[in-house]
């Protein structure tokens, strides 16, 4: 049976002057309702394990949002499932459930929430992953764009880029953007989406970009996670009132299929890598993004790093960080940093340093890579805005970690290590002319 799409927005569709919005602070992100992008053969399922839905929220707190300033090509806001509505209308949305089959609970996390109409608004779904015997990296993103312009008209894209550790020179990346017209909704499944022949899905991810010199091919599979990993609370996002967004619905996921770079075929079983899903209207002006989930001898240890700077009435505010590690069966979350340098660049790399605490637990990490293992991306927000972003998906990642002693010191206990298979990335408002232009 063939499945089913649907365009978002699509000219004669319901609509009111009241459309609901998803508040952050003082600007307005539009969305109706993510109910009316779940399939009702999902909602059947929810009712059946006893979903929690909520009509309306019990408190102001409870209304908001949270997310943080993000990656892999972003800068944004980790995103929760209960929101505010404009004029007070509140519509009722899928809070959580059991799964039952393949489908993961955190499924409502990557689902759109561009209306069709609403302007300014992006939205980025994207994938990081490796492939370690090659020592090969590899970032894929399916993206959406409402400008402000009224002359410019919505659009969508496919990225895909490549790294070689051994050949950094054989670096490249390519965007295909299409009409609006090319991007549809799954109508059948949990979640799905696809640009022109690329796609998304709960556990799948295709796609084909080329030009006249280069060209990339993926067909990829993987688990979901059972739940996304929201990188700050909403106490947080109500103080910081973030223009972005971004949560991880797959922070630790392990891909097999294939990809195919430049007529050649490389096959993936349970390779490392994670996916997440970011939008608003807005970019952040500047973030470092720091992930890892194949470290040396460590199966099922995670690291998520996160520093962004948000701009606030027209002032650029100090970062915001957020750091967890998923390690030995235990989950930490560090909001105490000691400290964390900005990005630096010394004899040809560049690097990120950081040290964190919380009341078990103390972490000394350094994050670098050559930056010519680094590629550069020219972003533009819906505004017109550019951002530059440099990102490697072959960096290494040293973490150093300290038990407390006795409950006065601190004694080192172990060192873990990525090598080549972290991912790395620095966004500003500055080109960096160190670093090689991709995606022209």
């Amino acid at each position: 049976m063939l499945r089913q799409w649907s365009r978002v927005g699509v000219k004669g569709q319901d609509s009111d002057e009241g459309n609901g919005c998803l508040e952050s602070g003082s600007g307005n992100l539009f969305q109706r309702s993510y109910c009316h992008l779940i399939p009702d053969h999902c909602l059947k399922v929810a009712a059946a394990s006893k979903i929690g839905v909520s009509s309306k929220p019990k408190d102001d707190a409870q209304a908001q949002t949270a997310s943080m300033p993000a990656p892999g090509g972003c800068g944004v806001v980790g995103a929760h499932s209960t929101f505010s509505i404009r004029n007070q209308q509140v519509l009722p949305m899928v809070a959580g459930y059991k799964t039952t089959s393949i489908q993961a609970a955190s499924f409502t996390d990557n689902l759109c929430r561009w209306d069709g109409r609403s302007a300014p608004h992006y939205e980025v779904w994207f994938l990081t992953l490796n492939h370690r015997a090659s020592q090969r990296g590899f970032w894929f993103r399916y993206t959406i764009e409402s400008p402000t312009v009224s002359s410019n008209k919505p659009t969508a894209a496919v990225w895909a880029a490549a790294f070689e550790r051994a050949r950094p020179d054989q670096n490249f990346g390519l965007k295909c953007e299409h009409a609006i017209d090319c991007f549809a909704l799954d109508k059948e499944g949990p979640f799905g989406l696809k640009i022109a022949d690329a796609r998304l899905e709960q556990s799948r991810a295709s796609g084909c970009v080329e030009d006249d010199a280069h060209r990339i091919a993926w067909d990829l599979s993987f688990t979901p996670n059972e739940k996304s990993y929201h990188h700050i609370t909403r106490a947080l996002v109500g103080v910081t009132r973030p223009s972005s967004f971004v949560c991880s619905p797959n922070l630790d996921a392990r891909f097999s299929g294939t990809i195919e770079v430049d007529g050649r075929e490389m096959i993936l079983e349970d390779e490392p890598g994670c996916q997440s899903h970011l939008w608003g209207r807005k970019h952040v002006d500047e973030w470092v993004w720091v992930h890892s989930n194949a470290f040396e001898s460590h199966t099922g240890t995670v690291f998520e790093g996160l520093a962004a700077r948000p701009r606030r009435m027209g002032k650029t505010l100090p970062p915001i960080y957020s750091l967890m590690l998923r390690h030995r069966g235990e989950e930490h979350r560090f909001i105490r940093l000691r400290f964390a340098e900005q990005w630096k660049r010394h004899l040809g790399m560049g690097y990120w340093s950081f040290s964190a605490m919380n009341t078990r637990l103390y972490i000394e990490g350094v994050a670098q890579c050559r930056l010519r293992d680094m590629i550069q991306a020219r972003y533009c927000d819906p505004d017109g805005e550019p951002l530059y972003c440099i990102n490697s998906e072959v960096a290494n990642l040293k973490i150093r970690l300290f038990r407390r002693v006795h409950a006065i010191r601190w004694r080192h206990v172990e060192t873990i290590q990525s090598r080549a298979t972290a991912h790395l990335e620095h966004a500003s408002r500055n080109m960096d002319s160190s670093v090689k232009m991709a995606f022209d």
